[in-house]
């Protein structure tokens, strides 16, 4: 559907996103503390550094060195070289080394994506007033930008950050694609790396609603891969999806196992909601006289329900709020807020 857009889960302690053709295995480091940082630094040597990353691509794609064939497909430069404890270097020294590294690697596998580089966000350049982080995040993706349009340096995907809820991911997501179309990297992915939606209401309906609202804005918008941090069954804010007590799932991964029935009938349908009124919707056929619509109630007002589209009729409808988890219930006529309802529709 729309490219069939890859929505993944985000182990933090793993440096890969599952996908459908492989994964993406980023070439980085952990982030280090503030005050003492251990390998941040540049490399001293990039031309070194991207010969010792071609080896570990041939290991765990082609099988060198008792390796693997993994197929994977993504290999990102860096992570995050925006952020001091990440990248302990200048944003100069950084597209320099993203310079050596892109063009031997792109070079060595020429049919593999070559990108980067996790940016860690631009959020403040739409809430009021950009502070100096947003303006220096911003500063560094068009200096970016600029250099590796000037020196010719393959951008095969670019990915970034964005934690907040729809409202905030959606215009940043369509601000970060513009950026690129308008610099000429047309054909280049955009990957958001890190997403997260609702803070401080983990296995609440609220939650759950704002995942599935940006679920919709993503599937709605320009982005072509998207992993939520993150998918551990671990506690804190970060991990929105299961309870570490209980080793059940929070109500946000019902979000995911809505809009899996959706990515499952294979094509998208157009549609038209309201967003300013906290309705998304997204719709979805399978091309055998079957498919659903995922409405999505992140407002604070009940909202009605579109009509039943010519030539269609309701087969059945599943609800996600406050005392249910993605479970049947008979189609409303309204959308209370927090929920979440997945229609499934049949040819008459």
């Amino acid at each position: 559907m729309n490219g069939r857009k890859r929505f993944f889960l985000l182990a933090a302690s793993l440096a890969g996103i599952l996908a459908g053709n492989g994964v993406t295995l980023d070439f980085s480091r952990s982030i280090g503390p503030d005050i003492r940082r251990y390998r941040t630094f540049p490399p001293k040597d990039a031309a070194k550094w991207a010969r010792v990353c071609e080896h570990v691509i041939r290991h765990y794609n082609e099988g060198w060195d008792n390796g693997f064939r993994y197929d994977i497909a993504y290999w990102p430069i860096w992570h995050a070289p925006d952020r001091a404890t990440c990248w302990a270097g200048t944003a100069d020294e950084f597209v320099d080394f993203y310079a050596v590294a892109s063009r031997h690697l792109k070079t060595r596998f020429p049919s593999l994506k070559i990108g980067g580089y996790g940016c860690t966000g631009f959020g403040g350049t739409f809430a009021g007033q950009p502070n100096d982080r947003a303006r220096y995040l911003r500063k560094c993706f068009g200096e970016f930008l600029d250099y590796v349009k000037r020196n010719d340096c393959p951008v095969d995907f670019f990915s970034y950050h964005c934690y907040g809820d729809a409202s905030k991911n959606d215009p940043v997501q369509r601000f970060v694609r513009q950026q690129l179309d308008d610099a000429g990297f047309r054909n280049a992915e955009l990957h958001n790396t890190e997403w997260k939606s609702g803070w401080g209401v983990t296995r609440f309906a609220h939650q759950a609603a704002q995942t599935a609202a940006t679920l919709v804005a993503f599937q709605n918008g320009p982005v072509d891969v998207a992993a939520i941090y993150d998918g551990r069954c671990g506690p804190g804010d970060y991990c929105p999806l299961f309870n570490p007590s209980t080793l059940k799932p929070h109500k946000a991964y019902y979000a995911f196992r809505m809009f899996n029935e959706l990515y499952r009938d294979g094509s998208a349908v157009k549609t038209a909601a309201d967003a300013t009124s906290g309705l998304r919707l997204a719709a979805s056929v399978d091309g055998k006289g079957r498919g659903h619509a995922l409405y999505v109630n992140e407002g604070g007002k009940s909202a009605p329900l579109a009509s039943v589209p010519p030539g269609w009729r309701v087969a059945g409808c599943r609800a996600l709020d406050e005392t249910h988890d993605d479970e049947p219930v008979s189609v409303p006529s309204t959308i209370l807020p927090d929920q979440v309802l997945l229609v499934t529709f049949e040819r008459e």
